[in-house]
């Protein structure tokens, strides 16, 4: 399966979340950039602790240090964690620096961000981003 999934704790709040990609090109070595909006669209909060993870296609290659979070949009006290995860399904995380990739330098087939420190007051939104090379 390819493309972005949330979790969070059942029943609280209302999650939408919505995928873009702005493109120049779609030919091979050309960076697109994913832009992904997480919105809580409830009356109640959602609490710490989302986790929106994004597996790629194989025709794609994370840029190195490609992923990103708006932290203008993040203003009510949340930290946003970038992982990368090497297979799939995930279940190995990598920390948000491309440090920790062994020299071996496996595939990256995904980002997962983990929003914690506060919740996500209904109404409100984040965005994360990331860009990947086309294979």
């Amino acid at each position: 399966f390819y493309g972005a999934t949330v979790s969070v704790q059942a029943g609280i709040g209302s999650l939408r979340i919505t995928k873009s990609v702005v493109a120049a090109s779609t030919k091979p070595y050309s960076v697109v950039t994913y832009v992904i909006r997480i919105s809580n669209q409830g009356t109640a909060p959602v609490p710490a602790g989302i986790e929106v993870m994004d597996a790629l296609p194989p025709n794609l290659e994370i840029v190195r240090d490609g992923a990103e979070t708006n932290a203008s949009v993040w203003s009510n006290g949340q930290t946003v964690t970038v992982q990368y995860f090497t297979n799939l399904p995930a279940t190995v995380f990598l920390t948000n620096t491309f440090d920790d990739v062994p020299a071996t330098r496996p595939l990256i087939r995904g980002i997962r961000w983990v929003i914690s420190g506060a919740a996500l007051p209904a109404g409100q939104f984040g965005i994360v981003r990331f860009r990947a090379i086309i294979k």
